[in-house]
């Protein structure tokens, strides 16, 4: 079992491609980050990503607690497996 528990004001930043399923390569679409709140707390609005050769739906996320250097990767998930989407 895996423990976890929120992170105030934390970066987290997120990337994924478009509904058709191709990743804007040049630019910035469907890129951001943002901060979560004092309780470690974020809202994301953004589209449903679309299918992508070989993988399911997703959206990746680095997070980066605050005064760290990098991102970190909580647990041994991947950042592609984060489970933002309703299931």
């Amino acid at each position: 079992m895996v423990r976890s528990w929120p992170l105030a004001n934390a970066l987290l930043d997120f990337w994924q491609c478009d509904d058709a399923g191709v990743y804007d390569t040049r630019g910035f679409k469907l890129r951001g980050n943002q901060f979560t709140d004092a309780e470690g707390r974020y809202r994301l609005d953004t589209i449903v990503p679309g299918l992508y050769p070989g993988r399911t739906r997703h959206i990746h996320v680095k997070l980066q607690p605050t005064g760290a250097d990098t991102p970190a990767n909580p647990g041994n998930a991947q950042p592609h497996d984060a489970g933002l989407l309703p299931r």
